[in-house]
């Protein structure tokens, strides 16, 4: 079936889907990092990060930097008309991407020459591999997975349930929602070496992700002909602040806190952030749902990927945050929440500078630069049936053989060791 949408000249995009524009009209976005940003650790002047959005757009035009459907007031919870969620898998190391050479934290040794950094991040002159499920090979696990049951995994990947998309493409998406892996090892693939076999290390640095705000944005689905499609490709984005705590040697060090985190599962990134004298310089590509890492036509549907996505977002730890005074209690001690698995966390809200009450907190690992990824499956829970316009069987029949979107990070305290 060939959609309107093709027939247009339009596209959509992982988890979501998007507009396309015509891949001459791409924009390249920059961020810059410096002293005058709250960024002192980062260059001046000269640190960059860049995002090449291929030349696609949201829901009416949207573009990357925007993360409300434009035209719209942002997310309306009246007009719900789908509800998703997504999980993290395991690297499959299709993602094409540069290799990287990593080492290991702390001590610099071993390395890692040639990395194939899928599904990983990079952080400073470090690698970590982003938790996830064991990939879905049968369709009972399939069908498992998207009744939330992950039993027959054996590994614990990163949750994302009860996403909301609103009819207009809107996406909002509750801190309380969001369940972050523990970022513990890094697994090694030389990717000169036909023969090399993924190896897992364990990093000395660990890190506990969490979501410390609600998440916003916009989500491509709306574009296609239905939701629960495996014949268009989807993509889209959110944002929302973050926070990962620290753990030296299975000991707690610090919470490090980075505000409007940007996660997308499409385009290109480019990390070019100076710390003192030493370039952090990486990047990384977006696979856009229900396509193949493979392809050298990003957009083109492959049947074999379908509901199958690889997404990412970069930052700069900046040297902190504003805090609101509700962000501890009357003794001092950090207000916490607990995560969907139990894990507490500091439950906090960024503020702007001279907010009343508000109070500074640094960040132990300024000025590091990071690329997140993460391989994800999307999967459709419910529609608005008013979708139903290619005659797609409802999704309690098919259920939705997986679907992927787009995924995410963060860190925590009570951790798991």
């Amino acid at each position: 079936m060939v959609s309107k949408q093709k027939l247009l000249g339009l596209l959509v995009a992982g988890g979501c889907s998007l507009l396309m524009a015509q891949s001459a009209l791409a924009t390249v976005w920059t961020d810059s990092y410096n002293a005058s940003n709250g960024y002192a650790n980062a260059g001046e002047g000269i640190s960059t990060i860049t995002f090449d959005d291929w030349g696609y757009t949201g829901p009416n035009g949207t573009t990357a930097k925007s993360f409300t459907v434009a035209g719209t007031a942002g997310f309306d919870a009246t007009r719900v008309g789908q509800n998703q969620h997504v999980v993290t898998l395991r690297p499959d190391y299709l993602t094409p991407d540069p290799a990287y050479d990593i080492v290991q934290d702390l001590t610099g040794f071993p390395t890692f020459p040639n990395a194939n950094m899928d599904g990983s991040a990079n952080f400073y002159k470090w690698g970590y591999t982003s938790p996830g499920y064991d990939r879905p090979t049968t369709q009972a696990q399939r069908d498992a997975y998207l009744a939330g049951d992950y039993s027959s995994s054996t590994h614990v990947g990163s949750q994302f349930n009860n996403m909301q998309i609103d009819l207009d493409g809107n996406y909002s998406v509750a801190k309380e929602n969001m369940n972050f892996g523990y970022y513990r090892d890094f697994t090694y693939l030389d990717s000169t070496d036909p023969d090399a076999v993924p190896t897992d290390y364990k990093q000395n640095i660990n890190f506990q992700p969490y979501a410390a705000s609600d998440a916003t944005g916009w989500c491509g689905s709306v574009l296609a002909d239905h939701p629960a499609t495996t014949e268009e490709a989807i993509a889209g984005q959110l944002k929302f602040d973050f926070a990962f705590d620290v753990y030296l040697f299975g000991s707690f060090s610090s919470t490090n806190i980075a505000p409007e985190f940007e996660m997308r599962s499409y385009g290109t990134l480019d990390v070019n952030v100076w710390i003192g004298g030493e370039l952090q310089s990486f990047s990384s590509d977006a696979v856009i749902n229900n396509t193949s890492p493979d392809n050298t036509e990003r957009w083109d549907v492959d049947p074999d990927y379908a509901n199958l996505v690889s997404f990412h977002g970069a930052g700069v730890l900046p040297d902190g945050v504003w805090l609101s005074a509700d962000s501890w209690n009357a003794d001092g001690s950090h207000k916490t929440r607990l995560t969907l698995d139990g894990t507490e966390v500091w439950d906090f809200t960024v503020v702007p500078e001279g907010t009343e009450g508000a109070q500074f907190h640094a960040n132990a690992f300024a000025g590091r630069a990071w690329i997140l990824r993460a391989d994800g499956i999307r999967l459709l829970d419910w529609y608005d049936p008013s979708y139903d316009t290619a005659a797609v069987p409802e999704p309690a029949s098919m259920l939705l053989i997986g679907s992927g979107l787009a995924g995410l990070l963060g860190f925590s305290r009570k951790r798991r060791k």
